[in-house]
């Protein structure tokens, strides 16, 4: 079932639709195991800027560190109404090291599909419990916009649970502030299509 969000303009634009499987292990869970930001199946729709991989690499660590320092593992216990156990170690330090020419002069989607099957190929340390990563579908230049899904899982079957898809407008002079902005943006939008799945009572 798809379920469309409409926000505020400055962080929304038109969405694929979030897609809620069971959430009713989400809402049943009395902690959530955060494994932080995947950027394997990244791409930069930005026609101007193909082949240009080699000069943006370096901002990967970086949008990774900055995203987390500035939101905390406090931050999301606080709007998740959980405790959090965070394994940010199990993905992100090589989630985009395999990317290869990921600036596009076509834009794509980041299907549900792909999630899933990147989900499953995943090695964790925990055996069982409910997961949240937070796929980095795409940065889109020409409308400047940050794309992410923040996908809940049943760490034990890799079963998707849960994906809520956002967009968040990124602006800030330079490549690494602009698009964390994208992502914080992104973050926001979440917070609220998550506290709305909470109220529903299925």
């Amino acid at each position: 079932m798809k379920i469309l969000i409409f926000l505020f303009p400055l962080i929304s634009l038109a969405q694929t639709g979030d897609q809620i499987n069971n959430f009713s292990k989400v809402k049943a869970a009395d902690t959530i195991i955060y494994y932080g930001l995947d950027f394997s199946n990244f791409i930069l729709y930005n026609p101007k800027k193909v082949a240009t991989e080699d000069a943006i690499d370096q901002y990967f660590s970086e949008w990774t560190t900055n995203f987390h320092a500035q939101n905390p593992k406090k931050e999301f216990e606080l709007f998740l109404r959980k405790k959090v156990r965070t394994r940010l170690e199990d993905i992100q330090l090589d989630s985009y090291k395999d990317l290869k020419n990921y600036v596009r002069s076509e834009n794509r989607e980041l299907s549900k599909e792909l999630i899933a099957a990147t989900i499953k190929e995943y090695t964790l340390r925990d055996h069982a419990g409910i997961g949240l990563v937070i796929m980095v579908d795409k940065f889109e230049k020409a409308r400047d916009r940050a794309f992410l899904q923040f996908t809940f899982f049943d760490v034990e079957t890799s079963e998707v649970l849960a994906i809520f898809d956002t967009n968040g407008k990124g602006y800030a002079h330079g490549m690494m502030k602009h698009w964390l902005v994208g992502m914080d943006h992104c973050l926001f939008e979440f917070k609220t299509a998550y506290r709305k799945a909470l109220k529903k009572k299925k």
